[in-house]
C-alpha cells in the first residue's frame, strides 16, 4: 500500500511539474550575445505568457533602442499599445495569445562591452499567475583584436640587416672614392705626397751620378 501511496505522489509531483512549465511566463530575445550591435539592426523580444492573453508593460534603453510599431502590428494578436510609449520609455501592450515578438531596431552603433536589458514587468494573464518582473538582456562582447606574430621580431632583424647593407655599401664607396691611412683617418695629400717622393728620389739620383762623376775624376 506505501509503495503505491508514494508511486502516485511521484506521478501528481511530475504532472504539476509538466503543466507548470508549460504554462510557465518567459522573455527571450534574439540576437542574445553579439560582438557588436549596429545602427538600424533589428533585435526581437518575445514575450510568452503563461496563460491566455497578456497584459505587460516593457521597460528599455530608449537611448539605444527605438520601438517598430508597425513591425510589431504584423503580430495580429497584440490588440494595443499605448500611444506615448516614445516619451515615456515604456511599451503598455495588450494581446490576445499566449506569445507576442516585440520589433527594436538599435539608434546607434554598439561597439563596446554592453549589457542591454529589456524588463517585462506586472503580466498578467488568464489562467495564470502574475509575474511583477523578468527580464531579458543583449550581451555586446567586442572581438579581441588579433595578437602580433611572435615572427614578427622578423621584421626588426631585416631592418637592422639593410642598415648594415647600408653601411658597407657606405664603406665601399669611402674605400673607393677616398684613402684611409692605418688610423683609419682620410688621406687628402696623395698627390702631394707622390710629388715630395718623385723629387726626393730625384735629388738622390742626382747627388749619386755626382758622386760617381767626382770619384771617376779622382782616379784619372
Amino acid at each position: 500500500m506505501k509503495k503505491i501511496i508514494t508511486s502516485l505522489t511521484i506521478l501528481v509531483v511530475a504532472l504539476m511539474t509538466m503543466v507548470g512549465s508549460v504554462n510557465a511566463a518567459s522573455v527571450v530575445v534574439s540576437p542574445a550575445t553579439s560582438s557588436k550591435i549596429t545602427a538600424g539592426q533589428q533585435v526581437k523580444v518575445t514575450v510568452t505568457a503563461g496563460g491566455e492573453g497578456a497584459k505587460y508593460k516593457v521597460a528599455y534603453d530608449t537611448s539605444k533602442f527605438t520601438f517598430e510599431l508597425d513591425e510589431t502590428k504584423k503580430d495580429k494578436t497584440i490588440t494595443s499599445i499605448n500611444p506615448n510609449y516614445r516619451e515615456t520609455g515604456e511599451l503598455y501592450v495588450v494581446a490576445l495569445s499566449t506569445t507576442q515578438t516585440l520589433i527594436f531596431t538599435a539608434k546607434v552603433d554598439i561597439t563596446t562591452s554592453s549589457t542591454l536589458p529589456f524588463t517585462i514587468k506586472e503580466l498578467t494573464s488568464v489562467g495564470a499567475d502574475n509575474i511583477d518582473s523578468m527580464q531579458t538582456t543583449v550581451t555586446v562582447t567586442p572581438a579581441s583584436p588579433t595578437p602580433t606574430p611572435e615572427g614578427g621580431e622578423g621584421s626588426g632583424t631585416s631592418s637592422e640587416e639593410g642598415e648594415e647593407s647600408s653601411s658597407e655599401a657606405d664603406n665601399d664607396s669611402d674605400s673607393k672614392g677616398k684613402y684611409i691611412d692605418d688610423n683609419g683617418n682620410e688621406i687628402t695629400e696623395i698627390a702631394q705626397a707622390g710629388t715630395t717622393y718623385f723629387v726626393g728620389a730625384a735629388i738622390v739620383l742626382v747627388a749619386l751620378v755626382s758622386g760617381a762623376l767626382v770619384i771617376r775624376k779622382i782616379r784619372k
